[in-house]
């Protein structure tokens, strides 16, 4: 499904941010169905016809981690609901707290237009395609050569440089630095192909070989941001299984 016309069931308790969100989404083409608290969210979850739970990870009630527990045990689609966590930026512990608790995506708060698009657009499928963030076939070679604790500092270590190098990219993009955009593209480009982000990689390589005097078209941009997005989710929550 596209991103387009959805029913987004939104549970943020601060009323500055829900009424932001509110307003992003409706000037976005969707309808927002408002959950008061915990409870409420899973009330709704599985009594309304909403294609997507946007949450941040502080409700009342109900706590964030047993609504997710529970959404998960909702009979058929509504079990696998995507759920997205509203976290504040860079906070890694929330990152791998509220994906260890079922959580599909996170969106960092301050929120902006183009990453809630991007965000929506990949959690409800309209992504490329659907492959792994994680190449599994590379991370596998990567195990028997240099091993599980190898894997994960190198996992661990890879958010910030992707962080760096997007904002980096941003920043240039914006300034119409088409030169700056595509020298930060290629780095990204390595350092997520090194440890298996294969779709952020291409992606990155597609800002990088693309027309070096257009950067009026965000498309790409917002793409990218998303994949940085699922590649540090990913990152976080990867684990050696035997």
């Amino acid at each position: 499904m596209a991103a387009s016309s959805l029913c987004v069931l939104l549970a943020e308790s601060n009323p500055v941010n829900q009424a932001m969100l509110r307003h992003m989404l409706e000037k976005l083409g969707h309808s927002v169905v408002i959950a008061e608290h915990g409870a409420h969210v899973l009330e709704l979850a599985a009594t309304r016809d909403v294609h997507l739970v946007l949450m941040n990870m502080h409700l009342s009630v109900m706590d964030t981690a047993t609504a997710v527990r529970l959404i998960r045990m909702l009979p058929g689609d509504k079990a696998r609901l995507p759920l997205v966590a509203l976290i504040p930026e860079n906070d890694d512990e929330a990152e791998k707290n509220c994906l260890a608790d079922g959580l599909d995506a996170i969106l960092p708060q301050p929120v902006t237009v183009s990453r809630l698009a991007a965000t929506l657009e990949w959690a409800v499928g309209g992504a490329d395609d659907n492959s792994p963030a994680l190449d599994p076939d590379y991370i596998e070679d990567m195990r028997q050569w240099v091993g599980d604790s190898t894997v994960l500092a190198l996992l661990a270590a890879a958010p910030q440089s992707f962080r760096e190098e997007l904002s980096r990219i941003t920043a240039a993009w914006e300034a119409g630095d088409s030169r700056t955009v595509r020298e930060n593209a290629h780095r990204l480009k390595g350092a997520a192909g090194s440890v298996g982000c294969r779709r952020l990689s291409e992606t990155a390589q597609a800002i990088q070989k693309g027309d070096p005097s257009d950067l009026s078209d965000r498309h790409l941009l917002d793409r990218l941001t998303a994949e940085v997005d699922r590649a540090i989710a990913a990152a976080a929550t990867w684990r050696p299984q035997d």
